[in-house]
């Protein structure tokens, strides 16, 4: 049956009263706190059915990087749709305070979907593109290229610990220091004698290709790790002296039966409109330089060196369960990890989680304060931060940006 003009504009206006609260709330930037926001998120919403997904690309809730709740009630207004699409903190400051829009499930996605924001045909057929109002960030927008917007809200939620790494086979109880760090990942590789003082790795000898040109040389130590969008590598940088926007040069290794067998610098590419030459990148994912750190390093003559978060740590140094061979963990500066080392001042390896986001309206205005309010929480003993790192109140030091002095707070 043909639609009459004057019955069309009834069923127009009796939509556009259905939906009059509907409001989609998107949200993108860091991995490093996604357990943390999706509890939050939950609860916000409340629990129960208004708290449970649509869809998400994980069928671990906790570890999905895009989730999607559709037609929920929040702030006392139904059909408020939440989306949440992680990829890396610098380019989730960018997205934000450039207005760039970024892939997000589709609004009919449902159950578990396996959706990469990276690859272009999934997004193509998974996704839609969409401008996010909040960022998750492990970096303060200073630390990033993307300062020309600035970013009104900047609220600290929680402490994102880091830690260094080295390949299977180091003597554990060995430390990184800045200056050893800037030597590898400037130049990327430095003597392996520099991090154990020992005679013998200055002296002793090994056959590697290096760049394609068989040499015999020292043990060395060599740079693997994060492309620019990473949180991790800024804080990594900054926190090193190496610099969060200096060049460096990173490796890709090929890995056969859980063994180096080469590697080769980092090849180049474009990431959030800069271009970066080969070396100067790295891998998009923590989970994937833990599962290189994991591989044997004998075939490059000497051990990788790397930066990671604690969860990725954890798994870089899981013990040998036929996927490869247990990573080791290095000192910084001196000093093992532990959170209360941490919480003290003495452990300097960490930085702050924030929700950044600008001028918002609706229920977005409410829901972004709220949100940090969620993670932070208003104690020691409550907030969701400690699902992805460290709570705020139990620290009694704090630092005024990423690699900054520690300041003790008694």
């Amino acid at each position: 049956m043909k639609m009459t003009k004057s019955l069309a504009a009834t069923m127009a206006v009796l939509a556009l009263s259905s939906v009059s609260h509907a409001e989609t709330i998107y949200i993108t930037g860091s991995t490093a706190y996604r357990a943390a926001t999706i509890a939050a998120i939950q609860a916000m919403l409340g629990g129960g059915a208004n708290s449970t997904p649509t869809a998400q690309s994980n069928s671990t809730l906790s570890k999905a990087s895009a989730v999607n709740w559709m037609n929920k009630t929040y702030n006392s207004h139904s059909g408020v749709n939440i989306k949440v699409s992680f990829y890396g903190s610098v380019g989730g400051v960018q997205t934000v305070s450039n207005a760039i829009e970024w892939p997000f499930l589709k609004d009919d996605a449902s159950g578990t979907v396996s959706f990469d924001p990276t690859i272009s045909a999934n997004v193509t057929s998974l996704g839609v593109m969409a401008v996010p109002q909040i960022a998750l960030s492990d970096t303060f927008q200073s630390s990033t290229p993307f300062t020309s917007n600035t970013l009104a809200n900047d609220l600290i939620v929680g402490i994102c610990p880091f830690r260094w790494i080295g390949s299977p086979g180091l003597t554990a109880g060995l430390s990184m220091t800045p200056l050893l760090a800037q030597a590898v990942f400037s130049n990327g590789n430095a003597p392996l004698a520099m991090l154990t003082g020992l005679a013998t790795d200055r002296t002793t000898t090994t056959s590697v290709n290096i760049l394609g040109t068989p040499r015999t040389k020292a043990k060395q130590l060599f740079a693997i790790g994060r492309d620019a969008d990473s949180g991790t590598r800024l804080t990594a940088f900054a926190e090193a002296g190496i610099g969060v926007a200096a060049t460096v040069l990173q490796y890709k290794a090929t890995i056969s039966s859980n063994a180096v067998t080469t590697h080769v610098p980092y090849p180049g590419a474009t990431l959030n409109g800069i271009d970066y030459d080969d070396g100067a990148m790295g891998y998009n994912s923590g989970g994937t330089v833990a599962t290189v750190m994991r591989a044997t390093t004998t075939a490059i003559g000497g051990y990788y060196v790397t930066y990671l978060s604690t969860s990725d740590s954890s798994t870089a140094l899981a013990a040998a369960d036929g996927t490869g061979s247990a990573a080791t963990a290095l000192k910084w500066n001196g000093v093992d990890y532990s959170t209360t080392a941490v919480q003290e001042g003495q452990y300097t390896f960490w930085g702050y989680e924030h929700v950044l986001y600008g001028t918002l309206s609706g229920d977005a205005a409410v829901f972004a304060p709220a949100l940090a309010a969620a993670i932070k929480g208003t104690s020691s003993s409550t907030g969701t931060a400690a699902t992805s790192g460290i709570n705020h109140f139990t620290m009694n030091v704090s630092r005024p940006g990423d690699g900054a002095g520690i300041i003790a707070g008694y």
